[in-house]
């Protein structure tokens, strides 16, 4: 298998210096808040960001959650996003390829895409079409104390 664009274990990152590139469902964020308020010990899949911009590639929800909670750090896992392994779609339909320059542009601009209006990929041998890029992660055990 190639090597894959994936560059640390999780490690916990200022929510300050995180930049988002999409608008999130807040009912969806709500939900993921209350869940988070009602465990002490939380299984979360880390929050996936560029290792350059530290923009999320994956996780928004999840981040707005501990933004509402007042919370500081996040999880988080960083990725090569120049690698050219990763590609963005679209859609799973249509799956027309989005320029990675143009969403970082964007982002610093704070010109936010609708919510899941991106679906970040992984090519790898073997699979056509590629893989997301969360499904390669594994849920991490935190103390939500930690996060604070």
């Amino acid at each position: 298998m190639d090597k894959l664009p994936i560059l640390s274990n999780y490690e916990l990152v200022e929510l300050t210096s995180l930049l988002p590139h999409e608008h999130v469902n807040l009912d969806k964020s709500k939900d993921i808040a209350d869940t988070i308020k009602k465990n002490a010990l939380y299984f979360f899949k880390p929050i996936i960001i560029t290792k350059d911009e530290h923009m999320i590639i994956d996780g928004h929800h999840r981040y707005t959650a501990l933004k509402a909670l007042g919370l500081k750090q996040a999880p988080c896992i960083y990725c090569d996003y120049h690698s050219d392994q990763i590609i963005v779609i679209e859609n799973m339909e249509s799956k027309k390829v989005i320029n990675k320059d143009k969403i970082i542009k964007a982002a610093k601009a704070g010109l936010l895409g609708n919510e899941k209006s991106t679906f970040h990929l992984i090519k790898t041998k073997g699979i056509k079409d590629g893989v997301h890029l969360s499904s390669l992660l594994e849920k991490v055990k935190i103390n939500i104390k930690d996060l604070q």
